[in-house]
């Protein structure tokens, strides 16, 4: 992860070009870079360190001023943080990896917003009186008034605060929040812009170059956060996690340029969710918990109503509680974990059921596991592999496909007769599976032989930035891997189930089968090809083997030749069998799961009367960017 912690460090082992290039009129006195001062000239005013733990750490002794590189670059060249971290990037040769996924049919809007005003009696008695907000808060985040809004949810129309989300370089509006200033049955009344980008709240009150930021939960939080002297930013959606991060794939770049992020949530469930989500996504190095508020109460804005002074809330902050290192936890802290397996709720079975009849309650794709996929040649692994991605989505995960062995249109193509059910789906139905897919599905475009780093590397990204928690990689021979290297086999294996558990996602490896004697027999946990490491690190191991027999049965039974009663039984048997010789987790059932197999649709269904449906109807003119195909906030 290229954030400012990895950029000053290796600025740092590149100063003295550095220090050369900004100051060519500046010269070397041991282990300084010495110039007069930030416009150029010669002198010994500002010192550059070159070497050590100081490395790149400067001082101008005129004025005062000091900093380390960036800041540096900031100070000669009157820009702010965000351009030096452009042109640190561009120096160090630092790009970040991209994703194809499909063209989004509809832009996100910009917000057209009629009838605000500065807030007058209603609003501003409102933030004033009852959320203690000073007037000239209200100005600096630009907060607005609408008189009559309707929020359509409740059927209610009052005075309403208007949130403006602007951009923190040009001051672009891209997102609007509404609040109701009256509380119909206890409710509060929320409403947002639709279809508009979202971003944090509070750029155009935050001072620039900052190295930490604040981020809650709550624009009134954010502006009361201000009060106190302390720069913060809210979130658009709340608490929470998945979707209601989506605000981080818009906010990525910015959010590099901060050393120091400190998490203050509201401490339930929806604020324990989001601070674990951020913390794993934007790294734990930087991340630091803010603790309960002080004198029991519940957020920023009672700490601001109650009156407590600014001294203490800079207090609390300074009490921020750092991420230890995941590997190192409390044997208590697995309480939770332990009953839950132990006692497992009805309504929230852990994993993703395996989509076929029957067998859902039998295996789950886990969080944290390494999953083994493997068959012979043109057995049906990549109708599997699509199948399950299919259910995954639908189950609300979000997926990411590195298939080395396949063009995406086609993968696509595959994964979208399975959604519709139909070989040739209409281009209407196709265009709306395709834009149900716009945040949920990812694919690594490559071909061929790549490097394992690469492939961690998007992985690691495609997890932190949109919140990937289901993994491909197609094959295990296309990762770099000679078929002889037994070590090389094993230790990737090894690296994918360590990136499993490292980031709580799961991971899909497809590897191939030995050449056996036939392959009429079903493969089995020892007959995947390579190293018997890849298995050894497994959680589950799961073949998929096609049903020859019964094809050759079915063969000779059209073209009116008798069958043997070994014929006959195979030609009534299922289509397909995902063979499962291995689950560590759940109560480690392994057996044989059968299926009958749809070549139109490329569908597994159940051979207990399974049908061939959509997973996913058709909506007959439905907008270019339909509620109801867009994953919801």
């Amino acid at each position: 992860m290229n954030d400012i912690t990895t950029i000053k460090s290796q600025l740092a082992a590149r100063v003295e070009p550095i220090a050369r290039e900004l100051f060519p009129a500046g010269q070397r006195q041991g282990a300084e870079w010495c110039v007069g001062s930030l416009t150029g000239e010669k002198g010994q005013s500002l010192k550059i360190h070159l070497t050590g733990d100081k490395a790149g750490i400067w001082t101008d002794f005129a004025t005062g001023e000091a900093g380390d590189l960036l800041d540096l670059y900031c100070a000669a060249k009157g820009v702010p943080l965000t351009a030096a971290l452009s042109w640190a990037k561009d120096r160090l040769g630092i790009q970040s990896p991209t994703l194809e996924r499909s063209e989004r049919q509809a832009p996100y809007r910009k917000p057209v917003v009629k009838n605000v005003t500065a807030p007058k009696s209603t609003v501003m008695d409102y933030l004033t009186v009852q959320r203690g907000l000073k007037p000239e808060t209200l100005k600096v985040f630009q907060v607005g008034e609408q008189v009559a809004h309707t929020f359509y949810r409740e059927n209610h129309t009052c005075a309403a605060v208007v949130f403006p989300f602007k951009t923190a370089t040009d001051g672009e509006l891209l997102f609007v929040k509404y609040l109701g200033t009256e509380r119909p049955n206890e409710k509060k009344l929320i409403d947002a812009e639709a279809n508009c980008e979202p971003i944090l709240f509070g750029w155009q009150a935050f001072p620039a170059n900052q190295r930490r930021v604040l981020i809650c939960e709550g624009e009134i939080n954010a502006m009361s956060w201000h009060q106190f002297g302390i720069p913060a930013l809210a979130t658009p959606f709340g608490a929470g996690k998945g979707a209601k991060h989506n605000w981080l794939a818009s906010e990525w770049e910015r959010l590099e340029q901060f050393e120091e992020i400190y998490l203050n949530f509201d401490p339930d469930l929806a604020g324990r969710e989001a601070v674990a989500d951020l913390v794993e996504r934007l790294g734990r190095h930087r991340c630091l918990i803010v603790p309960p508020m002080p004198d029991g109460l519940k957020d920023a804005n009672d700490c601001l109503f109650a009156g407590i002074p600014a001294s203490d809330m800079a207090y609390l902050l300074d009490g921020a509680q750092s991420c230890d290192p995941e590997q190192l936890r409390r044997a208590s802290e697995f309480t939770d974990d332990v009953l839950s397996i132990l006692y497992p709720p009805d309504d929230a079975p852990a994993g993703i059921a395996l989509p076929i009849d029957g067998y859902g309650d039998k295996f789950r794709f886990r969080a944290g596991e390494l999953t083994i996929i493997s068959g012979y040649r043109g057995h049906g692994k990549t109708e599997a592999i699509n199948w399950l991605a299919n259910h995954w989505m639908l189950a609300n995960a979000r997926v990411c496909i590195a298939s080395f062995e396949m063009r995406a249109p086609v993968l696509l193509a595959r994964a979208v007769r399975q959604m519709t059910a139909q070989r040739q789906p209409s281009t209407e139905y196709v265009k709306q599976i395709m834009r149900w897919y716009y945040d949920r599905l990812w694919i690594y475009d490559h071909i061929g032989r790549t490097n394992q780093d690469a492939i961690f590397e998007v992985f690691e990204y495609a997890f932190r930035r949109y919140g990937v928690s289901q993994f491909v990689i197609d094959s295990l021979m296309k990762c770099g891997i000679r078929g002889d290297d037994l070590d090389g086999q094993d230790a990737f294996a090894n690296r994918c189930s360590n990136f499993a558990k490292r980031f709580n996602v799961h991971l899909c490896l497809v590897a191939h089968t030995k050449k056996m004697g036939s392959e009429d027999i079903i493969p089995r946990n020892d007959g995947v090809k390579g190293s018997g490491g890849i298995t050894d690190q497994a959680d589950n191991v799961l073949a998929i083997w096609r049903n020859k027999p019964k094809e050759r049965a079915i063969q000779k039974m059209l073209s009116g030749e008798p069958l043997s009663p070994a014929e006959s039984e195979a030609a009534n048997s299922a289509d397909a069998v995902w063979a499962l010789d291995k689950q560590r987790e759940g109560d480690g059932w392994i057996g044989d799961i059968k299926a009958n197999f749809d070549p139109e649709s490329k569908q597994f269904v159940s051979v207990n009367g399974g049908r061939v449906l959509p997973l996913l109807e058709f909506h007959a003119g439905a907008a270019a960017y339909d509620e109801d195909l867009i994953p919801e906030f």
